[in-house]
């Protein structure tokens, strides 16, 4: 078998894959903690969510869906291209990104 040397961007591809996907899975355990906790803990569940979405959003942009949610208009849906599902984020948080 020949073996074939990684490039550059071979490897920053893989990063980024993996970043995107370690990013989410922060999110969505915030997320799901956030969901049992009360009060302040809470808050601050759903802030890290919303700091990991956000991170995302800004740093790999390339490798997200956001779509707004049809239901609750002042959300949006933060999604992996790579996934079925995707979590929530106040658009406002989103605005802020893009705010100079």
């Amino acid at each position: 078998m020949k073996k074939t040397k990684r490039t550059f961007s071979d490897t920053l591809k893989t990063l980024s894959i993996e970043n995107s996907e370690k990013l989410m899975a922060k999110a969505r355990q915030a997320n799901n903690l956030a969901k049992r906790l009360k009060g302040k803990n809470r808050q601050i569940a759903y802030s890290v969510k919303a700091n990991s979405l956000c991170r995302l959003v800004k740093s790999l942009p390339n490798k997200i869906n956001i779509s707004k949610d049809i239901r609750l208009t002042d959300l949006v849906v933060i999604e992996l291209k790579t996934a079925q599902s995707g979590l929530h984020l106040p658009i406002e948080k989103l605005q802020t990104l893009h705010t100079y």
